[in-house]
């Protein structure tokens, strides 16, 4: 799952499910796209995991669009991988 060239990669945006609807992942989210801008990066591109509600509606709103969704063995359990993408 190697990154594009010219594009950064988000990992990981976690938060403690008591600190949610608080804008804090929305911030999160934006601090790491600003960097990416600065950067002057094509796009962003993550890899999430499908039934993943709050993120995946975070990662929507933001502009990602889904481009991959392929069957996965993820920590031990069945998943469906998918990637989104948001181009700048």
């Amino acid at each position: 799952m190697g990154g594009r060239p010219g594009w950064g990669q988000l990992r990981w945006v976690i938060l403690d499910p008591d600190a949610r609807g608080r804008g804090l992942g929305r911030r999160m989210l934006e601090t790491a796209l600003d960097e990416a801008r600065a950067r002057a990066y094509e796009g962003v591109l993550l890899w999430t995991v499908e039934g993943l509600g709050a993120a995946h509606h975070l990662y929507a709103t933001a502009g990602f669009e889904l481009t991959v969704s392929r069957p996965a063995r993820k920590f031990g359990v069945d998943a469906v991988e998918q990637r989104m993408d948001l181009r700048f």
